[in-house]
Formats: C-alpha cells, structure tokens, sequence
C-alpha cells in the first residue's frame, strides 16, 4: 500500500487511493491529472442526465422517448 495523505482527496481511504493510483498509472498520468479528468467527465455526464430530463414539450413526455419515436419513425420498428 503507498504512502497517503488523506487531507488531499478529502477521504481516509486508502484503498481507494491506490485504485485511483493504478488507473492513472495505467492510462501515463499523474493522479492529479487523472482525478481532473475523472471530474471533468462526471460533470459532462451531469450534463447530459440534465438534457435528458428536460420535458420539451411540456407535456409530461421525456426527451428519450421522443427521440426513440422520431427514429422509429424513420429507421422502422427494429432501429429502436
């Protein structure tokens, strides 16, 4: 187990240091620019669960399903 300053990401885990050690190692990057990584996509991925909840329309049906109808409308039943 390595060395781990827990002030440093807010947790007194060490095994949770490690794992994110060895996937920033496995990828070439530092923890540091592998954790900004991690957060940056979380925040995308945020983003993308707020676009998906918006309701249009207003009529109560989410964006999902009106994109699942536009394309069964053009590719057919099997495209959905």
């Amino acid at each position: 187990m390595s060395a781990w300053p827990p002030s440093r990401l807010g947790t007194s885990r060490p095994h949770v240091h490690d794992a994110l050690t060895a996937a920033a190692r496995r990828q070439g990057q530092s923890l540091q620019q592998y954790v900004l990584a991690v957060l940056e996509r979380e925040a995308r991925f945020a983003a993308n669960r707020e676009l998906l909840a918006i309701d249009p329309i207003g009529d109560g049906v989410p964006l999902p399903a009106i994109v699942t109808e536009l394309r069964t409308g053009r590719d057919g039943p099997a495209a959905s």
